[in-house]
């Protein structure tokens, strides 16, 4: 599989020096306001931390709906979405796509 380049909009917090995604218009670490907050593109690569199954969720989506949470290159932890059926274990290397609702999905790097 080819690899995805997309760069993911985030901010760095200059007072504290976390990345965070989506972009906020206060650090929810250190509380400094927008104007401390500096825009950047960052790589769509990371590392799956955690992840689970959900066999019963909620009516709007059909089950299983499998998510991880992906450590980013730059440190942040991003919630994502399953992009296909195969199988990721902690500390797989994954690319984040974008799906058509704009929602982060990922897959394997192979």
């Amino acid at each position: 599989m080819m690899i995805f380049r997309m760069k993911i909009e985030a901010v760095m917090c200059d007072q504290c020096r976390n990345v965070l995604v989506p972009p906020r218009e206060i650090c929810p670490y250190c509380g400094t306001l927008k104007n401390n907050l500096r825009s950047l593109l960052i790589e769509n690569t990371g590392v799956v931390i955690s992840h689970t199954t959900l066999n019963m969720p909620s009516q709007e989506f059909s089950f299983p709906i499998r998510i991880a949470l992906v450590k980013l290159q730059e440190g942040c932890v991003v919630l994502c979405l399953a992009d296909n059926e195969e199988e990721i274990d902690i500390d797989s290397d994954v690319e984040l796509i974008l799906d058509d609702e704009d929602r982060f999905r990922y897959r394997n790097i192979k």
